[in-house]
């Protein structure tokens, strides 16, 4: 009889592992399992669009974590499913002592506020977003994203964006750079839109712009760069 040190690895409902032993490929579904240490677990969600991460037992962020596709065994863990969040400019996130960056992802259990793990830079935005995954630089209010209340139910890209602003007959529009595409309406009447930093918009029917520098308008009509300041195009 052989005997091999062990660690207790859990797995969470949805969560498929398999590893090797003596030439043969063995399936586990979650579960609790004592596991030989050394041994190479291939992690799976049964084809879902969601992510895994692992995490020590008594862990202070047990619903979050660095996605991964396979785990070597050396301590007891248990192993849980999530969504992706990635990070766009103007945030950052922190899980215990690992800080994350623009452009980095990170997993989060379903059903979790983000509130303490991302931070907004101020100086960047006003406000996060959802990111529109057409490419599209600036979403509607519905879009906003509230750290200390909204749940994390399915994968998002966050990032900051700024308010634009249009009054009375002013309305603001966006060009895609597409060859022969029209310019993207941004606001069409009243109201308020959240556009990610950098993007070049164009006030139309405007009387002044507000929040973006010193703004040349010619028969109404100008272009100005979004930054860090709310902008209001009054018109």
């Amino acid at each position: 009889m052989t005997i091999y040190a062990a660690a207790t690895v859990t797995a969470a409902a949805g969560v498929t592992w398999e590893y090797s032993y003596k030439g043969n490929t063995h399936t586990l579904t979650a579960g609790t399992r004592d596991i030989a240490v050394g041994t190479e677990l291939t992690l799976t969600t049964g084809g879902e669009a969601l992510g895994i991460y692992c995490y020590a037992p008594n862990a202070a962020n047990a619903n979050f974590g660095d996605a991964i596709t396979s785990i070597e065994v050396t301590k007891d863990v248990t192993i849980n499913r999530g969504w992706t969040v990635t990070l766009g400019e103007g945030l950052s996130a922190t899980i215990g002592t690992v800080k994350y960056e623009a452009g980095d992802s990170f997993i989060a259990a379903h059903g979790q506020t983000l509130n303490g793990i991302v931070t907004l830079d101020a100086k960047v935005g006003t406000n996060v977003i959802k990111v529109p995954a057409d490419g599209t630089p600036f979403v509607a209010a519905t879009d906003l994203w509230t750290l200390a209340s909204d749940d994390v139910d399915a994968s998002v890209t966050l990032a900051a964006a700024t308010k634009v602003s249009a009054t009375g007959n002013a309305t603001v529009t966006w060009d895609s750079g597409i060859p022969g595409a029209k310019p993207v309406d941004v606001l069409t009447t009243a109201g308020d839109v959240y556009v990610l930093p950098g993007t070049v918009l164009t006030a139309n029917s405007a009387t002044s712009v507000t929040g973006a520098g010193t703004v040349n308008l010619v028969g109404g009509a100008g272009q100005f760069t979004v930054g860090k300041d709310a902008i209001t195009v009054d018109g």
